[in-house]
């Protein structure tokens, strides 16, 4: 078997918010579970951080996890990289991403 190759690093939240917007549920395609809805108990506790202690999200939440059938480096900087996805879809998360995009936020 091939190895494969893994990225890991951060990624705002505007621009996950951003490709749910584009890709709606398409992006969640490999995910076991779509978005739950914004009424879950877990659904409120991440809007509710996200709203009112959001300095504390990042530690509360374990991030989002996407495949991809394809990424290259574009342009960016020493510090900053930036990448190209194709055939992307997030397989943890879905609902981290969907929160940020209901009306409430």
């Amino acid at each position: 078997m091939t190895p494969r190759i893994a990225y890991y690093g951060t990624v705002s939240l505007s621009q996950l918010a951003a490709l749910h917007k584009l890709h709606d549920k398409a992006l969640y395609e490999r995910n076991i579970r779509n978005f739950l809805g914004k009424t879950t108990d877990v659904n409120r506790a991440i809007r509710d951080t996200l709203t009112e202690k959001p300095e504390l999200f990042q530690y509360l939440n374990n991030g989002v996890t996407a495949l991809c059938e394809r990424i290259e480096p574009k342009n960016g900087t020493a510090k900053e990289k930036v990448f190209s996805l194709g055939g992307v879809s997030i397989v943890n998360g879905a609902q981290t991403v969907a929160v940020t995009c209901s009306p409430e936020m």
